[in-house]
Formats: structure tokens, C-alpha cells, sequence
């Protein structure tokens, strides 16, 4: 059974591990719990999502799993959410991402990038124009300093 990861030993900075043979139920149950999450929706938070699976985003029900969650997280992402990081390894895996993520309006940026690092750069650019420096140090492990 594969499972989706995510860690929070960062947090505000949430890194999200997509392997590549994650189920549709992985993904349902993912995004319920993420609807629940009392840390993601009551802070201020930015994720950096890394997609191992390639054609698997494509999938129909899970394009609909995850256009359904973008409505029913509208509210919450709007207020807490910066910006979210999504690493996908190859330019078309990362276009095919765009399209599906800009099919419902996202309620924060989102940026696709080719690295991990990248990512995690930019995802803590957005948390410091948000939050300032102050919480600089819990970031360090995340971006391999």
C-alpha cells in the first residue's frame, strides 16, 4: 500500500512526498485528513509537493479528487496558504500539472520547478514576505543548510 507523506518538522514549511503508485483512496484519504488539518487551517503555512508518479497525475478521478479539494479548500488556502512549490521532474510531467491546477483557480501561487532545493527556496521566499525571518532556523533543515 503506498502512502502519500507529509512532514511538518519544518512547519511552516510543509513538504509533501507523492510516490509513484499512490491509489485514488491514498489521495482521498490525503486530502481529507488535509481538510481537517488543525495546523493548516488555523497558520499561515507553505508546501513544497514532490511528484514521483508521472502519467498517474493525469489520472480522470484523481484530477476530479483533486479539483474537488482545491473548491472545498478555497476558503482556508486563501487565508493560510503563501504558495505552493510542485517538483515535477520533467517539463511535460510539470505542463500536464499546470493545466490540471489551473483548470479550478488556485487560491494561492503556485510554481512548478524541476529541483526539490528550487522549490524549497521559493516556498521559503513566500513564507518570509508573509511571516518575516523569525522562524529562518526551522527552514535550515529543509533546505540543506
Amino acid at each position: 500500500m503506498s502512502i502519500i507523506e507529509r512532514d511538518m518538522s519544518c512547519f511552516p514549511l510543509v513538504l509533501e512526498r507523492y510516490p509513484a503508485d499512490f491509489t485514488n483512496d491514498d489521495l482521498q484519504n490525503f486530502v481529507e485528513k488535509s481538510l481537517h488539518d488543525p495546523l493548516l487551517t488555523s497558520r499561515t503555512w507553505a508546501s513544497v509537493a514532490v511528484i514521483e508518479s508521472t502519467m498517474k497525475m493525469m489520472d480522470p478521478a484523481q484530477a476530479k479528487i483533486w479539483e474537488s479539494f482545491i473548491r472545498d479548500s478555497q476558503e482556508y488556502m486563501a487565508k493560510y496558504c503563501v504558495g505552493a512549490a510542485v517538483v515535477a521532474r520533467t517539463p511535460l510531467i510539470r505542463g500536464m500539472l499546470n493545466f490540471v491546477l489551473t483548470r479550478g483557480s488556485t487560491p494561492m501561487p503556485v510554481k512548478m520547478f524541476a529541483s526539490e532545493p528550487e522549490a524549497c527556496q521559493w516556498a521559503v521566499t513566500q513564507l518570509e514576505n508573509h511571516l518575516g525571518s523569525r522562524y529562518r532556523h526551522q527552514y535550515r533543515r529543509a533546505l540543506g543548510s
